[in-house]
């Protein structure tokens, strides 16, 4: 078998068997571990952390898995959201927006770097499209 050389060959070579084996993997750790990070399921199933952050993506989707909200520190001191197994009768929290109403975040202000570097692009555009009037 050819090692794949880019991340997209490697999802292209992902088969449903093999992610269907991840998946198992994980829900079994998260069956031990009850409510866990990436991280620790990693850890709990003898898997590369990688692999199981992209499969838990899948499995989210898919609605197997959940965020029930919150986050907690990783190994290395970073915030990392927990997840939990999708059971029929879960009651999926909504998690509000991280800021407050009325405070402008860094989205904000870089939507309006954005917005200004548009217009000075236009405005020089404009300078060299008008014909000299000589």
């Amino acid at each position: 078998m050819q090692v794949p050389q880019t991340s997209h060959d490697a999802n292209k070579s992902a088969t449903l068997e093999m992610r269907q084996r991840h998946w198992d993997k994980i829900k079994e750790a998260l069956s031990i571990l009850n409510l866990a990070t990436g991280e620790q399921i990693a850890e709990q199933a003898k898997m590369d952390y990688h692999a199981v952050m992209r499969r838990l993506s899948e499995m989210e989707r898919l609605e197997m898995v959940y965020k029930p909200g919150g986050k907690i520190p990783t190994s290395t001191n970073r915030l990392a959201y927990q997840y939990a197994i999708r059971t029929t009768d879960t009651i999926v929290p909504i998690i509000e927006n991280h800021y407050r109403e009325g405070v402008t975040t860094a989205s904000d202000y870089a939507a309006e770097l954005i917005a200004k570097t548009k217009q000075q692009q236009l405005i020089q555009k404009q300078l060299f499209d008008e014909p000299e009037n000589i």
